[in-house]
């Protein structure tokens, strides 16, 4: 499918093929020795094109953080990254010394000598030249936490939420940077399994089973992840710990927001200075869809030519859902179809997209509730 709109910092080969180019900034090109990110871009168009694109934008965000943060001196790569590094940079300077080819152990102990007298040098580049062989640094929890959150590109609240679960994690076991990943035993698993057991909410009232086992899965997750890119061959000791029976209701049971408390925040909307907010609260009071569902909605998922004018909650490029359960219909009507047309005013005029929500072939307009 041929492109419809001019995407940032993709273009089209000659043989067909796009591609994702985009150049670092001048500091990081140096750091780099590279000038730019350029990536051949799988997918031609629609949803999975659009996963894509977003996701080499991350990766390009990522790096430019990583490398100013080293620039800074606020180096955020995990020890054994730097170790590893630091011995592809020792080949590098040796491959490089002229006349020393045939010996590059001597090459390498003559440029560590030159290296030590200089300000600032990398230890860890002067071990790797002297000694190549020694053991790589130890992986940490604390490692763990940080691989599994840049790894898996968690969004701020998501780093928040994984912050709150590793506390109580610290709190079992102490300073995680100081727990190895090797010396994990199954000690260390039930005792984080009963403080969590022991822990009360801020009302006082134990945390329920299920909480505590899901939030195990969690930490269970998060070292299987370490485990395996540190290619560990040893047993995670937070799979499999023998939680009691939940005998809590299956169903928590919510009161429904009191009336008061609902005409204050109409009060509230009513004198705030958004007209985005008070269409939101009218979605949500009269919908009771999610959240994230309303405030990720797009132009093309609200219908009203239809004979029941209704909202598509369904994936795009927006948001995903976790489940397929999610994706359904849900019909307006009075107040709430008001506030759907509302949403849809200045939107529907034809005018042109913002470039990182346009996909190829498609035309996804966000409604930037």
């Amino acid at each position: 499918m041929a492109l419809s709109t001019k995407i940032k910092h993709v273009d089209k080969r000659p043989n067909g093929v796009l591609r994702f180019r985009r150049r670092f900034p001048k500091d990081v090109a140096e750091m780099l020795g590279e000038p730019a990110l350029q990536v051949h871009i799988k997918n031609r168009d629609g949803l999975a094109f659009h996963r894509e694109y977003q996701a080499i934008m991350q990766e390009f965000d990522r790096m430019v953080s990583e490398v100013r943060s080293r620039i800074d001196g606020n180096d955020t790569r995990l020890p054994i990254e730097r170790w590893y590094e630091a011995l592809l940079k020792r080949e590098k300077l040796a491959s490089e010394t002229i006349g020393l080819e045939e010996d590059p152990e001597f090459a390498a102990r003559e440029i560590a000598k030159g290296l030590s007298e200089q300000p600032n040098t990398d230890p860890l580049l002067l071990k790797a030249l002297v000694n190549p062989d020694a053991d790589a640094p130890e992986l940490s929890l604390q490692d763990a936490k940080m691989m599994y959150a840049r790894d898996k590109r968690f969004p701020d609240n998501e780093i928040v939420r994984l912050d709150r679960i590793t506390r109580r994690l610290e709190e079992a076991l102490g300073p995680l940077d100081e727990v190895t990943l090797e010396g994990l035993r199954r000690d260390h698993g039930r005792r984080y399994m009963d403080l969590m057991l022991k822990t009360t909410k801020s009302d006082g009232q134990p945390l329920s089973v299920a909480t505590c086992s899901k939030e195990s899965k969690i930490i269970a997750a998060m070292v299987n992840h370490a485990m395996r890119e540190g290619d560990i061959d040893t047993k995670n000791p937070f799979i499999g710990l023998p939680w009691p029976k939940d005998t809590g209701p299956k169903v928590n049971k919510k009161l429904p927001l009191p009336d008061g408390l609902i005409e204050n925040v109409e009060e509230r909307l009513k004198e705030g200075r958004t007209k985005e907010l008070p269409v939101m609260w009218r979605l949500l009071k009269g919908t009771g869809m999610r959240l994230g569902e309303i405030a990720g909605l797009c132009y093309e998922d609200i219908v009203l030519d239809a004979e029941t004018p209704h909202i598509l909650v369904r994936p795009n490029a927006i948001r995903d859902h976790k489940t397929a359960s999610s994706n359904r219909s849900v019909p307006l009507a009075g107040g709430t179809l008001t506030a759907a047309e509302e949403a849809l005013e200045g939107v529907g005029s034809g005018e042109p997209a913002s470039l990182d929500t346009l996909e190829i072939g498609a035309l996804t307009r966000p409604l930037r509730l």
